[in-house]
């Protein structure tokens, strides 16, 4: 009889056991977020120096506001954050812009395929017009520093300061001993009054020590004045 409650009470305290004291399973880890790194010819709004893509997801166009021959230059600044027209420091980026390049023609100082006129007269179709481009054309990357800071609209903006630059700064008509320096415009809308258009272009210049930048934009663009 003894070892009966013996046996009864171990099978209580086994029972017990192991109903209050589970040992759980170990969820397994996540696995780590992979690294996303941008490669060349992934996506059609980017510039390429090298084996290095950089995603510019917004695009400027810059004009002239004077009046005269003048209205005839305009720039591009492809980036992957924001710029607005500063009254007192010009064009400013938000801080938390890392890359940029900055290309600019003028139909007056250089050989184009269409007629040398205004950018924003331009027909709405100009398939593969190659226009060669005039000196200060530049992109910086791996930017980490900013200078001449300012709160607008609740943002930070400045111009940039530490960064890894590339700068082609030819004077104007300079650029004509480098043909291959070109801006191609396959389609182009202009909304002067929404300040606002789109376009389908792409773009190569070599900086002063002779590395290339090259780069390609489909898609919208907002208008600065920005001279």
């Amino acid at each position: 009889m003894k070892k009966v409650m013996y046996l009864f009470a171990s099978i209580i305290i086994a029972s017990c056991s192991t109903d209050n004291d589970p040992t759980p399973e170990a969820e397994p880890m996540p696995d780590p977020e992979p690294e996303v790194v941008a490669v060349p010819g992934d996506t059609d709004t980017e510039f390429v120096i090298g084996t290095d893509a950089f995603v510019t997801t917004q695009a400027y166009l810059l004009l002239d506001d004077a009046a005269g021959d003048y209205d005839r230059e305009f720039s591009f600044v492809f980036t992957d954050g924001t710029v607005i027209e500063d009254s007192v420091n010009g064009i400013v980026f938000e801080t938390s812009t890392t890359h940029f390049s900055k290309i600019t023609c003028n139909l007056i100082a250089t050989s184009a395929s269409p007629a040398q006129l205004p950018i924003f007269v331009w027909p709405v179709q100009n398939p593969g017009v190659n226009i060669i481009m005039e000196g200060n054309n530049y992109a910086h990357t791996e930017i980490t520093s900013f200078s001449n800071t300012s709160m607008v609209g609740g943002l930070s903006y400045g111009q940039v300061g530490t960064s890894t630059s590339y700068s082609h700064t030819a004077e104007a008509q300079g650029d004509l001993v480098h043909p291959t320096h070109l801006f191609t415009v396959n389609s182009i809308t202009v909304d002067l009054a929404a300040g606002t258009g789109t376009i389908d272009c792409s773009y190569t210049y070599e900086d002063d020590n002779n590395v290339t930048i090259t780069g390609v934009y489909v898609g919208s663009y907002e208008i600065l004045t920005a001279f």
